[in-house]
């Protein structure tokens, strides 16, 4: 049965996640958020196998984190919107990822 000071500290690891992945996306940096669905979902089944009254203690730290993960998807919509808009109003130039890859393919040779 997990103790609530190492909820405490897996609640944080999932919010400095939230939090670097926030700050990489004002910094116009794609960003890999796969983990973010697995760490969570852990999350959540130790919570579940934790007594009542001490996960009722985590509930503050709970929906810091709930809202960090609402921040961060506006701040994904607001980068795909940006990226989609780009698209549109750039037609016919390469997208510079498949550029910078096609780069790196001529580096090889």
């Amino acid at each position: 049965m997990p103790h609530a000071s190492s909820l405490e500290d897996e609640i944080e690891k999932i919010n400095d996640f939230v939090q670097t992945a926030q700050r990489l996306i004002h910094q116009n940096t794609l960003v890999d958020i796969s983990l973010l669905h697995e760490k969570t979902q852990e999350l959540c089944t130790l919570i579940q196998e934790t007594p009542l009254k001490e996960a009722k203690s985590l509930l503050p730290r709970l929906e810091n984190l709930f809202k960090s993960i609402e921040r961060l998807e506006m701040d994904l919509n607001m980068q795909h919107d940006a990226i989609s808009e780009h698209i549109k109003t750039s037609p016919g130039q390469a997208n510079p990822l498949f550029a910078q890859e096609v780069a790196h393919d001529d580096d090889e040779d």
